[in-house]
């Protein structure tokens, strides 16, 4: 594909990472004026509605913030395609029904216009949601998510919403802080759910293939996503891992898995899978989103192993007569306006194994590829995909998860398919 004007790049910041990275957030630059506080705050709360407006595909996210004497609701961050509300800029609470019942403690949904409408909704749509945003035990205000066809949210989305109200108010909440983020127990916990809520298990068996997927358990917060679909040409297997090391990245990885899943739908073909999936987060309402993707094609048919990677990932096939890493290294998404990615193949012989891993799977530095031959040539045709998984979590775990400082450097997940023929 040709294109009229060389890729636009997006400048990645880098920053360290510290052995306290989920209860204390990356974002602690120290005594900033009350304006540049401000400005902080509006931009986190506004990158993480960002990211719940494409994860829900809603149409618009608004948060109001209730007055020290709780009388009025004021229209604080907001984004999304609809740009005028009901009521700009600041809303009675007695005459706000929805809100009120919110402040209460509950999740109230609108699954009609007209609800919409009775209850007073700061906006015009085919149903909505609104949530309480609660600063130590105290309601702050209230977070809105509405939608432009009539929707019924399951509970993954729901406590979608709750985190990201959460969020919102821990970025509030940070203005009497100095502009340090200190992320709570129950913070970590409403992340955990959520995490918990999408992630679903990988043990797929097809008449040619098996695909098991692993993650590390007792990674607190995991930038990992992984999912494995069937599809007309055979099996559609994906693999990203999103950078940074806070609750921001947990959403980043939400966004990049539910695109992955959307263009899945449209196409099969890696390569394009991998470059629709970067246009639209590059063009779309999530902001800025880096992350590292795999995505790979099985065959229905034979042993024809079609990818295309974006970032940095570890892909390896292991056979009984030896181990060969592929090569697989491409833009990562969100780092160029397009990504060239391509496609390349790999033909696999029956009881050969394809494994695919997070660039924490394995340490670059050492010798990993001689110790996980040993390992698996001593079992010979033995080998089943659980022994292989196993095999290389104990390389893992021997020489680095006891030596690890940081729950980022724990996180990591690993798909393992075999071609059975």
């Amino acid at each position: 594909m040709l294109h009229p004007h060389p890729p636009t790049l997006k400048l990645i910041t880098a920053k360290s990472v510290d052995s306290h990275a989920l209860k204390t957030s990356r974002y602690q630059t120290p005594r900033l004026t009350e304006n540049e506080l401000a400005r902080q705050t509006n931009d986190l709360t506004m990158q993480a509605l960002a990211c719940g407006l494409s994860i829900l595909e809603a149409n618009f996210a608004a948060t109001y913030l209730l007055d020290a004497d709780t009388r009025y609701l004021t229209l604080g961050p907001c984004g999304g395609a609809q740009t005028e509300l009901a009521n700009i800029g600041v809303r009675m609470l007695q005459q706000a029904t929805a809100d009120l019942e919110a402040l209460t403690g509950h999740v109230v949904t609108l699954t009609t216009a007209d609800r919409v409408k009775q209850c007073n909704a700061p906006m015009d749509a085919a149903s909505a949601v609104c949530v309480p945003m609660v600063a130590q035990e105290t309601p702050i205000g209230t977070l809105w998510f509405a939608f432009d066809s009539t929707r019924v949210l399951d509970d993954s989305e729901l406590m979608l919403i709750e985190l990201i109200a959460a969020m919102a108010a821990n970025y509030f909440t940070a203005i009497f802080n100095g502009g340090n983020h200190l992320v709570d127990d129950q913070l970590i916990k409403m992340a955990q759910n959520w995490q918990q809520s999408r992630r679903l298990p990988i043990n797929c068996s097809h008449a040619k293939w098996q695909v098991q997927g692993w993650h590390l358990d007792d990674t607190t917060i995991s930038r990992n996503y992984y999912d494995c679909q069937e599809t007309e040409q055979g099996i559609s297997v994906s693999l990203a891992h999103s950078q940074g090391c806070s609750l921001e990245a947990l959403l980043s990885i939400g966004v990049v898995g539910s695109t992955l899943q959307r263009m899945i739908a449209v196409t099969s073909d890696p390569a394009e899978i991998l470059e629709r999936t970067n246009s639209s987060i590059w063009e779309g309402a999530a902001g800025e989103q880096f992350a590292d993707a795999l995505q790979i094609a099985l065959d229905v048919d034979t042993g024809r192993v079609t990818y295309s990677c974006a970032g940095e990932m570890m892909l390896l096939v292991v056979t009984p007569n030896g181990i060969e890493v592929l090569e697989n290294v491409s833009p990562e998404i969100g780092i160029m306006d397009y990504g060239e990615y391509e496609n390349r193949c790999h033909i696999m012989q029956p009881g050969d194994f394809l494994v695919a891993s997070t660039e924490c799977g394995f340490n670059r530095g050492r010798n990993w590829v001689d110790e996980l031959q040993a390992i698996t040539s001593a079992l010979k045709s033995e080998l089943t995909a659980a022994q292989l998984i196993a095999s290389i979590e104990s390389i893992q775990c021997d020489h680095e998860r006891q030596r690890s400082t940081t729950w980022a450097e724990n996180d990591r997940a690993t798909l393992v398919m075999q071609y059975v023929g």
